[in-house]
């Protein structure tokens, strides 16, 4: 039995004996009333629900924006002159982290002080960890042994700061606070200004100038500076131009994002066509813009965080920095034999996520070996096969799947779906930079098989808080669907979990509507809802295109 197996039945068997009672059976639709039930809102200060702070206590010594940022990542103390002493006397931290930019340390803390706070944290056993974000030597107090490591965000100073210290000198990536930059929810291309933003110090070249303000112009404005509120404007615009491809504004676009044009300082009249060409194209196609912003977005949240940045820090000072959870337990009930095959390969190919498939089979004889087998063929690694009696309801099936479920997330999904690759690993990413307690899509891509036409319905329903999300795209935080659980009724079960979630305080966020189809089959009576074609065809959807949509979707 792996670690990995052991682990899963040990949760499941502690759930069980926790495990809270079946609502009360629910009229269908039942549940609060919509209308008064929270939306919700990201409050920039708060640590996100996930993922969860460290439990370590780091004292920083940085400038606001460095120490503000990495605030919400762990237990974070800011020394004073006044006042450091007597809180070292209380309580020793267990990482000191000092930020140094041209040769001094930054920081409320006056420069003289460094070195006896370096000296008389080490003394208490705490590792210090020197952060170097700027141009300049290292300070004497950075190249003693109380130092245990060396960050750099320059991978260019790394040889020359390593000859002056004996502490190893290592390099960081870029680092942006997700929660700052997305106060307010990242927001379709269709729904910015046609306009270009220009990065804080960049002086366009003229070529690029010239270029720009040719019939028809492109209009351009200036962001004024590089801190939280310039940075946040650029979620207003359809695209950044610069002249530097400076990872910390590469960043900040992602996670906004935002598409990033770089222009050579020197840029030729080519150079600048080629600019001018790009920018228009941004400005005037809003689905180029959204695609490009969602592969933005996903580089920046996997990997230049200040989430990263402090588990970096903690692991150069020998401290634990446990992994970001990513582990989804799929739950998908089907009473179709036929689905089965597309269940496998929908979860067979998700990527960025440790994926348990947690199929609940709805009356259905099978030979579990064999699917067993069929599912390791389609990359489906782990697989819980749960057997409910036909005359459950789909809630009763969905609590089942919740009790077997051995995840930190739990989604559910629906048999004959099409999910790409990125999808659940994009849902993950969404409570990076939402105060949500479920997230999906509301804004989505549904398929009618009977004629071919893909509908695009609730557009506008797009990177917002919403009351409603597609039934088959729920992803929960396992906490809270473990606490409230499914109605045991047949139908309405989605409406129903999402009006007594919100009940209790949660919020529920529309993610972008990439990376998921609902397929209509042509035989209506084959879907818990068995509403007509005719009902897609609203002020609510918008008719695309006709034919098979995977390619399309999949980002």
């Amino acid at each position: 039995m792996t670690d990995s197996s052991l682990t899963s039945r040990l949760r499941r068997a502690a759930r069980e004996v926790l495990r809270p009672e079946t609502p009360a059976t629910a009229r269908p639709g039942g549940g609060a009333p919509v209308a008064d039930v929270p939306v919700g809102t990201v409050d920039p200060r708060r640590p996100a629900t996930y993922p969860a702070p460290f439990a370590a206590r780091a004292w920083v010594v940085a400038s606001n924006p460095v120490a503000d940022d990495l605030g919400l990542e762990w237990d974070q103390y800011r020394p004073t002159a006044a006042a450091w002493r007597a809180e070292l006397a209380h309580r020793a931290p267990d990482l000191l982290l000092v930020e140094v930019s041209g040769g001094t340390a930054r920081g409320i803390v006056p420069v003289d002080d460094a070195a006896e706070i370096v000296a008389a944290v080490a003394e208490r056993g705490a590792a210090v960890v020197a952060l170097v974000t700027g141009d300049g030597d290292l300070p004497a107090w950075a190249t003693s042994d109380h130092v245990r490591a060396v960050l750099v965000t320059d991978a260019g100073a790394q040889a020359r700061l390593a000859a002056s210290t004996p502490a190893p000198v290592e390099v960081v990536g870029a680092a942006v606070q997700p929660r700052t930059l997305t106060s307010a929810p990242p927001r379709a291309a269709a729904a910015r200004r046609r306009t270009l933003a220009v990065a804080p110090g960049t002086s366009l070249p003229d070529p690029v100038v010239q270029r720009l303000a040719m019939k028809p112009s492109v209009p351009v404005e200036e962001l004024a500076d590089l801190g939280p509120a310039g940075l946040r404007r650029l979620g207003g615009a359809r695209a950044l131009v610069t002249t530097s491809s400076a990872p910390e504004l590469t960043a900040a676009a992602g996670v906004t994002g935002t598409p990033v044009l770089v222009t050579a300082p020197d840029a030729s009249a080519e150079d600048a066509r080629v600019v001018r060409s790009e920018a228009v194209a941004l400005i005037e196609q809003a689905e180029l813009g959204d695609r490009l912003a969602v592969t933005a977005r996903r580089a920046a949240l996997r990997g230049m965080t200040t989430r990263d940045r402090a588990a970096a820090a903690l692991a150069a000072a020998g401290l634990p920095a446990p992994a970001t959870p990513r582990d989804v337990s799929a739950i998908v009930p089907t009473n179709r034999d036929h689905e089965i095959d597309n269940v496998l390969r929908n979860l067979g190919r998700q990527e960025g996520v440790d994926v348990e498939l947690v199929l609940v089979l709805h009356g259905l004889d099978t030979n579990d070996a064999e699917l067993r087998a069929r599912a390791t063929d389609q990359g489906v690694a782990r697989l819980e096969i749960v057997h409910a009696d036909a005359s459950l309801t789909l809630g009763a099936c969905m609590n089942l799947g919740v009790d077997a479920a051995a995840g930190t997330f739990v989604a559910k999904m629906d048999d004959d779906n099409i999910y790409g690759p990125a999808y659940l690993a994009d849902l993950v990413d969404a409570f990076r930079y939402t105060d949500a307690q479920i997230v999906g899509k509301w804004a989505h891509y549904v398929w009618l098989r009977s004629t071919g036409a893909v509908v695009l319905r609730y557009p506008d329903a797009e990177h917002t808080y919403e009351r409603r999300i597609q039934g088959g795209s729920m992803l929960f935080q396992g906490d809270l669907v473990r606490e409230v659980r499914f109605s045991d009724i047949p139908r309405a079960v989605d409406s129903d979990i999402l009006d007594r979630s919100m009940a209790t305080g949660a919020s529920v966020y529309s993610a972008d509507r990439f990376n998921f189809v609902s397929v209509r089959g042509t035989d209506r009576t084959q879907h818990t809802w068995t509403v007509t074609d005719a009902t897609f065809f609203t002020a609510k959807g918008d008719l695309r295109f006709f034919g098979d949509p995977t390619e399309h979707v999949t980002v």
